[in-house]
């Protein structure tokens, strides 16, 4: 049974191409530093003094700063490639992070948040749309969740290591962080800037003739649907470590423990869902991920304990792993190869929205709410997602039959 189950498990990374393993390999090592983000509403709150308000107003900076980059990782991705703007991205976002570690004004330490944000989110679009180049159109969903392991791998490690700093010095963890991005950076230039990358091209008749991303109804209404996800999922950045402390009396190990432990499902379990999963009707499994994710934070009022929250993980976790694999392969079945870029830019783009929107709208629920409602009101959004994908789908039957049609 052990074997099998090992043997089905390597089974579903087979048939990658090399460059999405060694833009793995970047990602997992910049991500094995990713620290700063999930410890900075305690970085701003028990170490500089500050708020949950303030604490939520700089996070909305990094969101917005996120959303300048994500539109210009992408548009950069279409005019110079990817590989430069991944390069540009880990090496100044370094140096930034090195930076901010040492600010303590609370106006200054918002003006650089904002610039580090837009230097390093612009990396993500770039990233995304190099892997949807390097993979044939069949493998993309793996090499997504490829990518999307590596990541899970690095932050595995992150934020279990961040804890531990923290006891002693939160500058450590900018510290880190900027090295981990330098010493990517430098990777990729020997990898991938260096070299002559094999590509390949979109031939698959799901991508739609509209032009602009803009002016595409159903992608629109998907990225509706992920960003009421991306706010959700926000809140493990903010209000989500700040509830453990305050409500669960977690300390910061035990945190970066929890954190550590997401990760390390999405390690072990994801490649062979997506690999089981990824081919069947997507749009089901994601409504049903989509569910997962609120369930996994509805219930949160309801227990207590480090145990009752590591079940929560859990399932949050399966939701994260059937939903964020497939939207990215979703949207790159959507796009041509002219505009792939874009229409990463503006799903890059929806995430930062989510990044600047959500700690404001956590934070705003808990100061005249209460924590509780928070997440109450994150389980209205289940309700959105299930309508939402229910006439997704509608469309894309419709838009179906009328290609059909003038295909006759």
């Amino acid at each position: 049974m052990l074997v099998k189950l090992i043997n089905g498990y390597l089974n579903s990374f087979k048939g990658l191409p090399k460059s999405v393993w060694l833009l793995s390999l970047v990602v997992l090592i910049n991500r094995s530093g990713m620290m700063v983000l999930f410890f900075m509403s305690l970085y701003l709150t028990k170490v500089l003094g500050y708020d949950t308000d303030t604490a939520g107003i700089i996070l909305m900076i990094f969101g917005a700063g996120s959303f300048v980059g994500s539109y210009l990782g992408g548009w950069l991705s279409d005019k110079i490639g990817p590989e430069k703007v991944q390069f540009f991205s880990l090496l100044f976002s370094g140096f930034g992070f090195i930076y901010l570690g040492t600010i303590e004004n609370i106006y200054l330490l918002g003006a650089s948040f904002f610039i580090v944000s837009i230097i390093s989110e612009s990396f993500r679009p770039a990233n995304i749309s190099m892997i949807a180049e390097v993979c044939p159109p069949a493998l993309r969903t793996r090499g997504f969740s490829l990518n999307r392991l590596a990541i899970n791998l690095g932050v595995s490690i992150g934020p279990a290591v961040g804890g531990v700093l923290a006891l002693y010095s939160y500058y450590y963890l900018f510290l880190v962080d900027g090295i981990t991005c330098i010493a990517a950076s430098v990777m990729f230039w020997f990898l991938f800037l260096r070299k002559d990358i094999k590509k390949f091209k979109t031939e698959n008749v799901e991508v739609s003739e509209i032009k602009s991303p803009l002016k595409d109804g159903i992608f629109l209404l998907f990225l509706s649907l992920l960003f009421l996800l991306g706010v959700m999922f926000n809140q493990v950045f903010n209000t989500w470590p700040l509830y453990l402390k305050d409500v669960y009396l977690l300390s910061e190990d035990k945190i970066g423990f929890l954190l550590a432990a997401n990760a390390l499902m999405c390690v072990l379990i994801e490649m062979p869902v997506i690999h089981r999963f990824g081919n069947r009707k997507q749009l089901r499994v994601m409504l049903f991920g989509s569910l997962m994710l609120t369930f996994g934070f509805v219930i949160l009022p309801l227990g207590s304990g480090f145990y009752f929250v590591l079940f929560t993980v859990f399932i949050w976790t399966i939701g994260e792993i059937l939903v964020f694999p497939l939207s990215s392969n979703f949207i790159s079945n959507r796009a041509d190869d002219r505009s792939r870029g874009k229409y990463f830019g503006y799903y890059a783009i929806t995430f930062s929205m989510a990044f600047m929107l959500g700690p404001l709208f956590g934070t705003s629920v808990i100061k005249y709410l209460g924590y509780e409602y928070l997440w109450y009101i994150i389980g209205l959004f289940g309700v959105y997602e299930i309508a939402g994908f229910l006439l997704l789908s509608r469309l894309l039957a419709k838009e179906k039959k009328i290609k059909a049609a003038f295909a006759k």
